[in-house]
């Protein structure tokens, strides 16, 4: 039994070595694994130009092709791949934090469990996570974005607000969905929908049906999501990675939060746009609220907030 277990694990291992030697695995590359949501892949995107100031190399695997533009986001030299490099289980058992070897670039992976826990502590956040795990100083602010002139971007968007017949800077977009967050409702949407079109506004519901038979829903590539929000001038989402998306955009974004833990603190705490430095508190209004409670206060505040 045991020389069975320790012949498999040698073929294990020899397979692993033998990819890095076919594969070319470079000394003075970095080579990140994203695998997770719109968030994890933008959050750390925004870190990995300070790797290239000093010097290094960076590829990038991406297991989604709809996240395939957002490394380019943040520098043209990062080296993209579509496509998983090899079985996840063979990274975590053989693979080693470090240039020349395929990392798993999410904290859940990485960094030890303690720092995970001390989220929100003295405004410890997720970006901080980041620069941990990059061995980057805590001080540094996560590179700005550069959203270039797209035709094709600018096509999807125009083709959508004609189709809707929506007004430019006079339509709210609103996003209910969110993957790590438990969904709020469709009534509370729908109430908020009506409040926000009885003072001009227009609504329009993302990948949602929840406005339905009333609101529209639309639906549009992760490409477009930043132009269509300038575009429409208005935004308001429950907390999801699609918020780091487009956390830079122009239009006034309200986001909501559940009066929840995630780990130990608020989540306003640890994931808030202002908090991680990926946005300013400029047209941006963040709120915390149970969902269980009388929303009438919400309602008022995002009303107020967006007839500024």
């Amino acid at each position: 039994m045991v020389g069975a277990l320790v012949n498999n694990k040698v073929v294990r291992l020899l397979r692993w070595l033998n990819y890095l030697r076919i594969n070319k695995f470079r000394r003075d590359t970095w080579y990140f694994i994203f695998n997770y949501g719109i968030g994890d892949t933008y959050l750390a995107c925004a870190f990995l130009p300070y790797l290239l100031e000093r010097g290094d190399k960076v590829t990038v695997f991406l297991t989604k092709p709809s996240q395939e533009f957002i490394p380019k986001l943040f520098s043209p030299d990062i080296n993209v791949v579509l496509g998983q490099p090899l079985e996840l289980a063979l990274i975590e058992e053989f693979g080693q934090y470090g240039k020349g070897h395929p990392i798993i670039l999410h904290p859940m992976h990485v960094v030890n469990r303690i720092l995970i826990n001390i989220l929100g502590y003295k405004k410890f956040n997720l970006t901080d996570l980041y620069k941990i795990m990059l061995g980057l100083d805590l001080r540094l602010p996560p590179v700005s974005p550069q959203f270039a002139h797209d035709p094709a971007v600018e096509a999807e968007v125009d083709g959508l607000f004609k189709q809707y017949n929506l007004p430019v800077s006079k339509t709210v977009l609103i996003c209910p969905k969110a993957v790590t967050i438990k969904e709020v409702a469709d009534g509370f949407w729908q109430e908020l929908a009506d409040k926000l079109a009885a003072q001009g506004l227009v609504p329009v519901f993302m990948n949602s049906a929840a406005g339905l038979p009333t609101y529209p829903t639309v639906e549009f590539s992760l490409r477009a999501a930043r132009a269509f929000c300038d575009r429409a001038g208005q935004v308001v989402s429950l907390r999801s990675g699609f918020c780091d998306l487009v956390a830079t955009t122009n239009a006034r974004m309200a986001i909501l939060y559940p009066n929840l833990k995630w780990l130990e603190d608020p989540l306003l705490v640890s994931t808030g746009l202002v908090i991680m430095d990926i946005s300013d508190e400029h047209n941006l209004l963040e709120i915390t609220h149970d969902f269980e409670t009388d929303s009438t206060q919400v309602y008022h505040t995002l009303s107020q907030f967006f007839h500024e």
